[in-house]
């Protein structure tokens, strides 16, 4: 016979790991949902401070027009301005291009972080939207396996009984025939093979000694 509790302890083992695997998922989930909750933040702050940013570089885009109009201005007549003037018009230049300069860096820079931040976001949202779909699928597939378990296991219930019914009736048959075998072994069988050499001896008795045929008959 089949040993049923084997496959119910297979069927349950297997269950107990799907679970698990759905809980490692949620868990996932949770994480990556928190985690895009945690970069939306930081891309929400860095795209303002990258527009603030690209306002400043704008701002002295202009200025560096202005102050470059002037140095050119300063320069098509020395003669008319003091050496004062002169100086200033270089160095406010030379402060505008190099203010000019770290603004547009740091503008590259939120630019590329602002980017990064949005894909993480996305793919945080994509991560958390399909381990919470994965959560939900396994969690179907645990309640149609449970509840169909204990059919299954019924119906396995139900033929292991069919199986030990056809054992017994095949162990009873047996029995029976063994039974039967011995009877005619010890009974009719082993009745008729005396007779057979009850009458071979008295044949031959009747060859040798025929007055002791009638004694031999009689017992």
């Amino acid at each position: 016979m089949h040993d049923y509790s084997a496959i119910d302890k297979i069927f349950r083992e297997t269950i107990d790991t799907i679970r698990n695997g759905q809980e490692r998922m949620f868990n996932i989930a949770e994480t990556a949902r928190e985690e895009y909750i945690r970069v939306k933040k930081d891309f929400a702050e860095v795209k303002d401070r990258t527009a603030e940013v690209i306002k400043k570089v704008d701002v002295f885009e202009g200025k560096n027009k202005l102050v470059r109009r002037r140095l050119a201005e300063v320069s098509r007549n020395f003669d008319r301005f003091s050496e004062a003037d002169i100086k200033d018009a270089y160095e406010n230049v030379k402060d505008i291009q190099v203010k000019l300069v770290l603004l547009r860096e740091q503008e590259k820079q939120l630019r590329e972080r602002r980017t990064e931040l949005e894909m993480r976001c996305r793919n945080l949202s994509q991560m958390a939207e399909k381990a919470e779909e994965m959560v939900s699928h396994v969690g179907v597939a645990i309640d149609f396996l449970t509840s169909n378990l204990e059919n299954i296991w019924g119906e396995m219930e139900k033929a292991q009984l069919r199986e030990k019914t056809i054992f017994a009736i095949i162990k009873a048959q047996e029995e029976e025939r063994l039974r039967i075998a011995r009877d005619i072994h010890d009974g009719p069988a082993q009745s008729l093979v005396n007779m057979v050499m009850q009458a071979e001896y008295c044949q031959r008795l009747l060859e040798m000694r025929p007055g002791d045929v009638n004694t031999e008959l009689e017992v």
